[in-house]
Formats: C-alpha cells, sequence, structure tokens
C-alpha cells in the first residue's frame, strides 16, 4: 500500500473528532509552560492558554471568566497533576484554593 503511495494501514489513524481535545491542549499547554522557570498561577496558567487557543471550548478566547468556567478549567487541570508528558514532562500541581500555582518539572531519563 505504502509503494504505491497510500499510508500505511497499520498506522494509528489520526482523527480529529474522536481526539481526546482537552488531552491535546493540555499536552500544548505543558510545553509552554516548560519554556519557563518560574510557577504560575492560575490566572496566568488561563491567560497562557488563551494566548495560544487552548481550552477555548471552557475559558473562550476573551473577557472574563465566569465563577463556573473558572470552577471547570481548574477541575480539569487538577486531573492532570503529576501527569507525564512525553515521557519526561511532569506537570504538577502545588498547594490548594487562592495559594495554588502550576508548574512543569523535567524528568530525567
Amino acid at each position: 500500500m505504502e509503494h504505491a503511495g497510500y499510508a500505511c494501514s497499520l498506522d494509528t489513524a489520526e482523527i480529529r473528532s474522536a481526539t481526546d481535545i482537552d488531552g491535546a491542549d493540555m499536552r500544548e499547554l505543558v510545553k509552554v509552560l516548560a519554556e519557563g522557570d518560574e510557577p504560575v498561577k492560575f490566572e496566568e496558567l488561563t491567560e497562557t492558554a488563551r494566548a495560544h487557543g487552548l481550552f477555548e471550548r471552557l475559558i473562550g478566547g476573551d473577557g472574563e471568566l465566569k465563577p463556573a468556567d473558572k470552577s471547570a478549567f481548574g477541575k480539569l487541570v487538577k486531573r492532570y497533576d503529576r501527569r507525564v508528558f512525553g515521557g519526561h514532562l511532569r506537570f504538577v500541581v502545588d498547594g490548594k484554593g487562592h495559594s495554588r500555582s502550576f508548574r512543569v518539572v523535567t524528568e530525567d531519563k
């Protein structure tokens, strides 16, 4: 099939409607956060996500976030606490409530 110019039939198909949009957005957000050195607060995390067009269904593109949207985004991000992305970037949520901060730690292979 490949020799005839078609894609390999054994490759995993990328079907946009069936992919995990939140997971893809989180992977991208972790990459962006890994470029910085310091932990960020929730407001900075939200602005970074907006600036890169991530999580638009939750936080939109601009304007003030409604309390329900803040809560939904906060709960979603918390689900990824301590998860490793790309084999070496660990997303970490520190603290609780309004003192919560978010950072990415590079794991040694």
